[in-house]
């Protein structure tokens, strides 16, 4: 069970999980320029799989700190 003391650490630590996910695929897009746009590179695909990770892993309040931490 998470406990009171542990849950804001916890979420604080999910959002820099999040941006760290983000930062790296988003380097890994660049890195490899226009192929990373074709279907069969990989960066596409780890690209896609890392923001669908970013949203499936969302509760209200992951989103909420994702939000605070964007503004």
């Amino acid at each position: 069970p998470d406990t009171a003391e542990h849950y804001e650490e916890r979420l604080r630590i999910r959002v820099q999980a999040g941006e760290a996910l983000h930062t790296v695929s988003r380097a890994l897009f660049v890195a490899r320029a226009g192929r990373s746009l074709q279907g069969n590179d990989s960066a596409q695909y780890y690209l896609r799989s890392a923001h669908f990770l970013l949203v499936q892993a969302q509760t209200e309040a992951v989103r909420a700190a994702q939000l605070a931490a964007l503004a």
